[in-house]
């Protein structure tokens, strides 16, 4: 029998127009920046169309989620179960929706990017997924960060 650990192999951030917001790459298939880069826009420009939420882009199975101000991105290998890439996704988004009360405008995320990091690493660390309750995951993210949260957030 053989054990095997669900994984993903990037998780992205861009704002409307395509550009990089936060990237996290876990494996080497995109070793330079214009590799990566080059990626992101091939996913930005094949999920513009409205409804489409999963597409098979360089063997890699990518969900996502569109909002207002910016797309969550989740990839994984062409093999790997689409509702678990799904289920990292959510656990990121209603995270953050949890945080943020729904105040997705780009400049609070971007003031607040390193909590969204810790947030992103306490779901997935090295590409394996930790954790999928997202209430666990703005439990422990607050406890590594809190005093990096906005004082626009902590407030509302």
């Amino acid at each position: 029998m053989s054990l095997s650990l669900q994984t993903v192999t990037s998780i992205i951030l861009l704002d409307p127009k395509g550009n990089r917001i936060y990237a996290k790459f876990y494996d080497d298939r995109f070793q330079t920046q214009k590799e990566q880069k080059t990626f992101e826009k091939s996913i930005f420009e094949k999920t513009k169309t409205k409804g489409v939420d999963v597409i098979l882009q360089d063997n890699l199975i990518t969900v996502t989620k569109t909002l207002p101000e910016f797309r969550i991105f989740v990839s994984g290998k062409e093999d790997e179960n689409e509702m678990i890439l799904f289920s990292v996704l959510n656990t990121i988004y209603e995270t953050l929706l949890l945080v943020f009360k729904a105040q997705f405008q780009l400049s609070i995320l971007m003031e607040n990017l390193d909590f969204i990091m810790l947030t992103i690493d306490e779901v997935v660390d090295r590409g394996i997924i930790l954790e999928l309750d997202s209430e666990i995951v703005v439990n422990r993210a607050l406890i590594r960060g809190e005093e990096q949260l906005s004082e626009s957030v902590i407030r509302k």
